[in-house]
C-alpha cells in the first residue's frame, strides 16, 4: 500500500503515466512475389504458426501482481478478473483487485471485492485496512473507523491502523485530529517514515511549514522517497527557501520520474522565480 499523501488537495488516483515514443523504422522494400505459374519447389512456404498458450488462473494472478507493481492498475484489474473467471477465488486475488480499484478511485468496487476477501479470510489485517481506506474515501467514516478498530483488535501494535485513521481526518482538512492519530502511530512505531510524512502534510495544512519540514526531514532520514521530497520542496517554497526547494524537487524526479507532484511543485517554483 502506498501511504504517502499528496498535499493541498492534489487528487491522485493512480501513478502519473509518462508518455514514451515508439521509434518505428521505415518498412524495408519487399521483393515482389513472382506472378503466374511457378516451378515445382519454388512456391513460398507457408509461415509456421506459433501455438497460443493459454494462461491458467495462477499465471493471471501473478500477472496482476506484476502489473500492479508497474502501476498499470487497469491492467492489473483485468488480469485479476481473468484469474477469477478461471476459478481463482481466493481472498488474495479479490484483495489484489480491490487495492487496484482503490488506486483508480473506484472505491465501491474496491469495497465489494474486499468484502469477499474478508469473508474468505477475516484474520488478515491488510484487507481490513484497505476496505477502511476505501470507506474513508467515500466519506463513510463510521465504517472506515470500524475496520481500523477491527484491525487493531487483531494486532494492537498495528501503527498503520492509526495512520489510516489519520489520513481520513487529513482528507477532511481536520488537521489537529489527523496529527493526533499520526502521533499514536509513532508511539507504536517510531521508525514509520509514512507517519512522519503524513504528519508533515497535516502541519503544512495548518500553515506550519517549519514543523512540516522537520517531519519530512525525519521521514527522509528513515527512507528516501520521491513523494516526501516533493512535499518538502513544496514547504521550502512556501518558506521562501527556493534553492532548497529546487534541490528537493530535482532529487524527487531523479528518484521517481513518474512522481507527478514533484513536477507540479517544481513548476510552481519556476513560476515563483519568474
Amino acid at each position: 500500500i502506498h501511504n504517502g499523501l499528496r498535499k493541498t488537495g492534489f487528487v491522485v488516483t493512480g501513478a502519473l503515466a509518462i508518455g514514451s515514443l515508439l521509434l518505428v523504422s521505415q518498412p524495408q522494400a519487399m521483393a515482389a512475389s513472382p506472378v503466374g505459374p511457378q516451378l515445382a519447389g519454388t512456391a513460398t512456404p507457408k509461415a509456421k504458426t506459433t501455438p497460443v498458450v493459454k494462461k491458467d488462473k495462477l499465471a493471471w494472478r501473478k500477472e496482476g501482481e506484476s502489473l500492479f507493481k508497474a502501476r498499470d492498475y487497469k491492467g492489473a484489474i483485468n488480469a485479476y478478473t481473468q484469474a477469477i473467471k478461471l476459478g481463482d477465488n481466493i481472498a488474495e486475488t479479490y484483495a489484489g483487485r480491490g487495492e487496484a480499484y482503490i488506486k483508480i478511485g473506484k472505491y465501491q468496487a474496491a469495497i465489494d471485492d474486499l468484502d469477499i476477501a474478508i469473508e474468505k479470510d477475516d484474520s488478515e489485517t491488510e484487507y481490513l485496512l484497505l476496505r477502511g481506506r476505501a470507506y474513508g474515501k467515500l466519506g463513510q467514516r463510521e465504517e472506515a473507523f470500524n475496520d481500523f478498530e477491527a484491525a487493531l483488535k487483531l494486532d494492537s501494535s498495528l501503527a498503520r491502523a492509526h495512520i489510516e485513521r489519520g489520513d481520513v481526518y487529513y482528507d477532511a482538512n481536520e488537521y489537529d485530529e489527523a496529527i493526533e492519530y499520526y502521533d499514536k502511530a509513532l508511539e507504536l512505531d517510531e521508525d514509520s517514515s509514512t507517519a512522519y510524512n503524513n504528519r508533515g502534510n497535516a502541519y503544512s495544512g495548518k500553515n506550519d511549514e517549519e514543523k512540516a519540514i522537520e517531519d519530512y526531514t525525519k521521514s527522509l532520514d528513515l527512507k528516501i522517497d520521491a513523494v516526501t521530497l516533493a512535499n518538502r520542496c513544496w514547504s521550502y517554497r512556501l518558506q521562501g527557501e527556493l534553492d532548497k526547494a529546487k534541490e528537493d524537487c530535482d532529487r524527487a524526479i531523479e528518484v521517481d520520474d513518474a512522481e507527478g507532484f514533484a513536477y507540479e511543485s517544481r513548476g510552481r517554483l519556476y513560476y515563483a522565480q519568474d
